[in-house]
Parts: structure tokens; sequence; C-alpha cells
């Protein structure tokens, strides 16, 4: 196994090395987390994040706990990774990077106790992988020496983040919006959808992904994106969106995903009066009459700021 910096890990090593050590979609994570555009090659990630309003600590604190985080994550159970994030409320589903990345997002990833959830074996190979040889001292003073080396030497600090910048959504979701509409409708979605992003919303909108979605199953990709990977599902409701069967698998996945969640969900916006089987009366909606796109735009960016 390579270390996580594409060679033996050094002491001292900068925000930079960090960040160009991890995969391109870590990178579109970490910058969510801070509410930063996700789009780009990953020289433009990286730059983005450098360039932040954020400190070197404050970006370095989850970026070190990601490097950590892929080098053992494959010593971890999987259950154990998801009880932790079931005993405090939150979605417990996904691969076991997606559980690793989860932790990180709600500050539950402690360096220390994963370190300590390795047996011996585990933890000579992890430190053979950083270091380029194995150790010599017991597993107290391995550890202690990994956590040195990744930036944590202060392991009674759960984060180095201060509470007055840190990012104002913090949440297990890739998404802060899933868009569904008709494809008859794409072009008042990809204006919702812009102008969204322009506001450093995080939006799934098929078109923003094709390259990554192409060869894939669509129907459990989709399942993903409109259930537990996004904060809300903003649906288009149309006379197109009523009768599509690809509106309607979307649909029926954010009403199984409401469910599930302990408040609103779903966020209707009607494009023109046509009744939705399956969305009741009673459920609040906008009007792009109304409101129009800014209008929507607006309400919505409004939405992810509400307490949560």
């Amino acid at each position: 196994m390579d270390g996580p910096m594409g060679s033996k890990r050094k002491t001292n090593v900068s925000l930079e090395d960090t960040l160009l050590s991890l995969t391109a979609e870590d990178l579109r994570f970490l910058c969510g987390m801070f509410r930063l555009l996700r789009g780009g090659s990953k020289e433009d990630l990286v730059e983005r994040l450098m360039d932040s309003e954020y400190s070197a600590d404050e970006i370095g604190t989850p970026a070190n706990e990601i490097a950590l985080g892929v080098l053992v994550e494959e010593f971890i159970p999987k259950s154990y990774l998801a009880e932790i994030l079931a005993q405090n409320g939150l979605a417990s589903s996904g691969s076991r990077h997606d559980l690793v990345l989860a932790l990180i997002e709600n500050r539950l990833f402690s360096p220390k106790v994963t370190l300590q959830a390795l047996n011996p074996s585990q933890l000579r190979e992890t430190f053979y992988d950083v270091v380029g040889r194995v150790p010599t001292t017991d597993s107290t003073s391995t550890i202690l020496g990994l956590l040195d080396l990744f930036g944590f030497a202060d392991v009674t600090k759960e984060s180095k983040m201060s509470p007055e910048r840190s990012p104002k959504v913090k949440t297990v979701f890739d998404y802060d919006i899933a868009l569904s509409f008709a494809g008859e409708d794409r072009a008042i979605a990809r204006q919702i959808a812009n102008k969204l992003q322009s506001n450093a919303v995080r939006v799934f909108m098929d078109e923003f992904e094709r390259t990554e979605l192409w060869g894939k199953d669509l129907s459990n990709e989709f399942r993903s994106r409109f259930g537990e990977k996004t904060g809300y599902v903003v649906i288009l409701v149309s006379a197109h969106y009523a009768v599509k069967d690809w509106t309607d698998f979307e649909f029926a996945v954010a009403r199984k995903e409401a469910g599930r969640r302990n408040r609103e969900f779903i966020l209707p916006v009607r494009l023109d009066d046509t009744p939705l089987p399956g969305l009741r009366s009673s459920i609040a909606y906008l009007s792009l009459r109304e409101f129009g796109i800014d209008g929507i735009v607006e309400e919505i960016v409004r939405k992810l700021r509400l307490p949560r």
C-alpha cells in the first residue's frame, strides 16, 4: 500500500502538500464543508481552499483527518463507523469511505481513537506505509508518533476550527440540494442550478456529473442522490413532471427518504397548476410564476441558512 502522500510522509508537511495528496473527490468534499465551489480540476480545488478565508489550521485539520482516514479505513469495520454515526442521530449508510467522511464532517472523527482501534499488525503496517520502516516502540508510542506526523500532536482537541469561523452547514450530505425535473423543464432547472452554484450551494443536477455517471446504473446512483446524500430535494412540478417515469422514480425515492427525516425534505416548486399524485395538497410550495428564477433561488438559499 502506498502512503497517503504518494511517498513516505515527513514531519512539517505543508497544507498544500496534504491537499495535493487527496483525491479530487475528497477535495470536493472538503470544499463542500467550507461552502466553497466544488467544480474545476484538482489544482483548482487546491487553490480555492488555499486562497479561502479559512486558516491553514482550519482547513488542515479535516484535510489531515481525510489523509489518515484513507490510510486506515480498510482496517476499520464498517459497523464500527456506522455505530458512531447512528449513536449521534446521523445517517449511517454508504461505503466505508463515505462513513469516514461523514464522521469528519460532523467532527466525530478521533484520530487517536481510530488508531487505537487497530490491532498491532495493522498498526505496524500503517506506520510502515507512512514512515517506510517498522516501528521499534510500543503501540502507545507508535500511535503518538503517527498523530504527530499527521499534525495531531494536541490530541486533546477534537477540532482546531474556531466556532465563529466554522462552516455554516455541517451535515453528512454530499449535496445541499438535488433538483428533480422533467427533461422539458431542463432550461429552467439549469438556470436555478447555476444561480445556486454561484451562491456556493452544492447542487446535484444530472448534467453537472455527466462524466461521472457515464456507464453507471442510474437507478442506483439517483437513489442515493435523491435520498440520503442530499439535504433537500427540490422538485419542479409541471405537466411534464407528472407523467414521466424517471421523475416518478426520483419522487418515489424522495418520498421514502422524507419518511426517515425529522423535518421537511421535499421542497416543491410549481411551474404550472398540474396536480402531482403523492404530493399532499397541504404541503407548502413556491410558484415560479410568483417568485421567478431569482426569487426561487433566494428562497432556497434562505432555507439552507435556517437552523437544522
